[in-house]
């Protein structure tokens, strides 16, 4: 029989297929309802649905930075840490990559004036026959800028993406069911294209054994749905399930997050990330009481809960699915919104009762590990 956990944990709320709440803040980072806003650090930010485009947009041209071009801003007399340091360090990335001049690369893009990029200043005035002072002034900056726009852009790695807050600095987000959901639809709406099976993964978790804000090609043609679940759960303040030690292990299978729950945890030597809200063994049961058993199961999932299956089959590596519940209408129609990676990119899709009587095994997972919590 299913495990029906205690109900009033949290509050449903309504999925928003318009404006999706986490992409939608006031700069004072509150909510209409006055909440504090985990997601929005304040800075206006161009919105975008696939990486591509949102690399490309800071380094097309100087536009982001007009006082470099009109004399007003020099670099680095504005200082080290100035605004505009991180448009010019864009710009040379994309010329680097664009033109194969490496000399051209300014180490990153991390708005931090340091050696490397002076030298990438006086590889680029060279280039130009001007005196490679390494000074930034109106004409070191117009003629970067008619650089960019004369040749077009190259895509820019995640470093460049609105997400970047969430990566450097994932404390600032209060860890509940409210920044799953949050979490789960910025990644659909913004990042859909990273979840996609044909596509690479730009993994978002610094304490994943894969390296973090790159284009994970390797990962093309595989199914990303445990990518999308241990992503969602770190953007949310929560701390993944990893195989091995954080920082050395990836996230287990769709299939193997469960070992990770309250009531399996010490079972497998794992901490305890999940507590267990219900499991259907589906696998054996006939129509009658698949259907009892899911519908029990589902009507107390939460938003923010995660729903993992097993599909049928022996071997692990078939890997099962991930969801993250964004509304739950169960109750009442029969039928529930969760956020997952697909076969095209990650979406939000409305899900009954025939989404699940052909898996094995049924688990909701409520994560309960903030970042934080060692």
């Amino acid at each position: 029989m299913p495990r029906v956990p205690e109900t009033g944990r949290r509050q449903p709320v309504t999925h928003d297929p318009e404006g999706l709440r986490a992409l939608n803040r006031t700069p004072d980072h509150s909510t209409e309802s006055g909440r504090p806003d985990s997601f929005n650090d304040g800075v206006e930010r161009p919105r975008h649905t696939n990486l591509e485009s949102a690399g490309t947009s800071l380094g097309a041209s100087l536009n982001q930075a007009p006082g470099l071009l009109n004399g007003s801003v020099e670099l680095p007399t504005a200082g080290a840490r100035h605004p505009s340091v991180r448009v010019i360090q864009a710009g040379l990335t994309a010329l680097a990559e664009r033109s194969g001049h490496t000399e051209l690369h300014p180490g990153g893009i991390d708005g931090h004036w340091g050696q490397k990029t002076q030298n990438a200043v006086k590889a680029f005035q060279e280039q130009q026959g001007m005196a490679a002072t390494g000074v930034v002034d109106r004409t070191t900056a117009q003629a970067l800028h008619q650089s960019l726009l004369a040749g077009g852009t190259s895509a820019l790695d995640l470093r460049l993406n609105p997400l970047e807050s969430l990566v450097t600095q994932p404390r600032a987000v209060t860890p509940s069911g409210d920044s799953m959901v949050e979490a789960s639809t910025m990644l659909v709406e913004k990042y859909g294209n990273n979840y996609g099976v044909p596509d690479p993964w730009y993994n978002l978790d610094p304490n994943h054994a894969l390296p973090a804000n790159v284009p994970l090609g390797g990962l093309k043609g595989k199914w990303k749905c445990n990518l999308f679940g241990g992503n969602a759960m770190y953007a949310a303040g929560f701390e993944p399930p990893y195989y091995g030690n954080r920082g050395s292990g990836e996230y287990p299978n769709a299939n193997q997050f469960f070992k990770w729950s309250d009531q399996y945890a010490a079972k497998y030597g794992n901490k305890v990330h999940f507590d267990l809200v219900g499991e259907v063994q589906v696998k054996g049961l006939d129509d009658e009481a698949k259907k009892t058993q899911i519908d029990a199961v589902l009507a107390q999932a939460m938003p923010g809960d995660m729903i993992l299956v097993d599909h049928l089959g022996d071997d692990v590596a078939d890997g099962g699915h991930t969801r993250v519940v964004i509304s739950n209408d169960w109750a009442e129609s029969g039928t529930l919104t969760a956020a997952q990676a697909s076969r095209g990119d990650a979406q939000i899709k409305t899900h009954n009762l025939y989404h699940f009587t052909g898996e094995e095994t049924l688990w909701i997972l409520r994560p309960n590990k903030p970042l934080d919590d060692d």
